[in-house]
């Protein structure tokens, strides 16, 4: 089976509510994998600013990396999610990072909202 990378891709910096075009099952997979992946960035990024040990990240769920193509596509995953750094760097800092130290008001820029909002929309649509 032939699967073919997201027509707009996270490498490119877009923001990760742009849904892969056609929305089929495989690419939407690939994408809510990569999407997964940048959340666990921003913990680890969190964690760094405060000086905390990260709590392990293993990925993103199984069954998903198989819908999206398997193992052998966990380096585009990834290669993916990067495009999406900003967004859970923004996240970690306005968000995980005060919550961490217990300083400062927890809220949500326009870009770590796009993330949340994208990471709510796949746990819904793959139920995870």
């Amino acid at each position: 089976m032939t699967i073919l990378l997201p027509a707009q891709s996270g490498a490119t910096g877009g923001s990760p509510l742009n849904w892969p075009e056609g929305g089929g099952e495989p690419e939407m997979a690939f994408h809510c994998a990569a999407v997964l992946s940048a959340f666990g960035h921003a913990y680890d990024v969190a964690a760094d600013l405060s000086g905390r040990e990260a709590v392990p990240y293993d990925g993103p769920p199984d069954p998903l990396i198989q819908l999206a193509g398997g193992t052998s596509r966990l380096g585009e995953i990834a290669d993916h999610a990067i495009g999406f750094y900003d967004h859970a760097e923004s996240l970690a800092r306005t968000s995980f990072y005060p919550r961490l130290v217990g300083d400062g008001t927890p809220y949500l820029a326009d870009d770590g909202r796009e993330l949340m909002l994208a990471v709510q929309s796949c746990v819904d649509r793959f139920e995870l």
